[in-house]
């Protein structure tokens, strides 16, 4: 459903089920938005370092407002985590729509 919702703001989307693969993509290629489940690779766990990883590893890009840095997750753990970071995120359930999706790009 993310994927559609992406592409319906005519994103190209690449997906990833694992760090690793996020990463390699990460190096490979720049993108404008990178959205994740901030427990990649962990569903279900409040463990968001495969998130601030990645946020490390873009961090000068996202401070000179080059790339968005989003999570979208199904637990609330890990979205209370990702929040206390400083991080945008939301709720898998709260992202249902391409105008919701657009709005909260916005916040990023």
């Amino acid at each position: 459903m993310g994927k559609m919702l992406f592409e319906g703001l005519d994103y190209n989307v690449y997906t990833h089920g694992s760090l690793g693969a996020f990463m390699l993509a990460c190096q490979k290629k720049e993108f404008d938005v990178y959205a994740m489940d901030p427990n990649l690779g962990y569903p279900g766990s409040s463990d968001i370092t495969p998130m601030l990883r990645v946020k490390g590893y873009l961090q000068k890009r996202l401070d000179d407002k080059k790339a968005k840095l989003l999570g979208i997750t199904g637990s609330g753990d890990a979205y209370d985590k990702t929040i206390e970071s400083g991080i945008v995120c939301k709720m898998k359930g709260d992202v249902l729509s391409s105008k919701v999706l657009e709005k909260f790009l916005s916040e990023c």
